[in-house]
């Protein structure tokens, strides 16, 4: 990737969607058990390529009996870009540049859903990697 004295900021972020629902068919089971997170994001550049509107959507994506809750959460950001980019590599900026730099937006807005619902933060590790997201840890009896 050839980026050339890309300068950024984020001007602004926004909830685009917001959907959260218990789970009538929950049955914890002894022990911790995984939160499987499905993660996408698209960027579109306006015409003269120094805006970028960046969404991030994550959702919850397991067997409907080993998680308490249901979400999915989708923000968007409005990027200013300053400095040049090789044309190619405006995917690649998409792709891998912006979203670990707009995702503690993300994180934070799925810590305080699940708070503000009456569970413990479901706190995503700052290392999320995006092109192979983890299972995040929780302990299903805290949700009892």
């Amino acid at each position: 990737m050839i980026l050339v004295n890309v300068h950024y900021s984020i001007s602004s972020v926004r909830l685009v969607k917001s959907v959260f629902n218990l789970n009538p068919a929950f049955r914890p089971l002894p022990g911790p058990t995984q939160l499987r997170l499905d993660f996408k994001h698209s960027g579109i550049y306006d015409k003269t390529s120094t805006i970028l509107a960046l969404r991030q959507n994550f959702k919850t994506g397991n067997d409907p009996n080993l998680i308490p809750f249901f979400f999915e959460v989708e923000l968007e950001s409005t990027i200013h870009l300053g400095g040049v980019a090789v044309s190619q590599d405006r995917d690649l900026f998409i792709h891998k540049v912006m979203p670990p730099l707009v995702f503690p937006f993300t994180r934070e807005y799925i810590a305080e859903l699940t708070r503000r619902s009456g569970y413990s933060p479901l706190l995503i590790s700052p290392a999320f990697n995006f092109d192979h997201p983890a299972p995040v840890p929780i302990d299903p009896g805290q949700y009892n």
